[in-house]
Formats: C-alpha cells, structure tokens, sequence
C-alpha cells in the first residue's frame, strides 16, 4: 500500500498501543488526510535525499498516554507514505 500526500503543512502520527497508527496529514488547502494502519512494527521517517525544514516538532513518549509525532513543516512538503510491516513515510 502506498499514498502520495501533497503540500503537506503538518504531519501527525499517533500511536494508541498495540500496533496501531494513525498517520494524518494537513495540506495548505485545509485538507486533511487520514490514513489508519494495523499490526505495525514502526514508522521511519526518511527524507528520501531531498532536504526539508521543521518549524516546529512535538513528540510524547509517555508510557501512560498514546504515543505522539507532530511535525510542522517551515514550507509545504510531497511526502509518500507506504506500508509493509512498517510505516515509512518520505519525502519526494
């Protein structure tokens, strides 16, 4: 499976425990992308040899609470996002 995302402004990933995730994206036209996964080993995050700027990045790795991945992008970004046992999202 794999998904092409375009001018991508924010991207966030959540983790609720027990390999599930949810990958969503916000594109500069308000858009928001969805994309829910099943029996995950992990999510890479490459840039895919094209170099890209965070405004921000949040993370919480709280052992009590689900596990978070905010990015904000300093400008929109193409990302493509794939599954084969693990996420892996990158930029094109």
């Amino acid at each position: 499976m794999s998904e092409s995302l375009y001018e991508v402004e924010l991207l966030y990933i959540q983790n609720s425990g027990g390999g599930n995730y949810i990958v969503e994206a916000l594109n500069r036209r308000g858009q928001d992308i969805r994309l829910s996964f099943s029996d995950v080993e992990g999510v890479d995050v490459v840039t895919g040899g094209k170099a890209f700027e965070t405004r921000n990045i949040f993370l919480q790795l709280s052992e009590d609470q689900d596990r978070v991945c905010n990015i904000r992008f300093a400008y929109p970004v193409n990302l493509q996002v794939a599954f084969s046992g693990r996420i892996s999202i990158t930029c094109f």
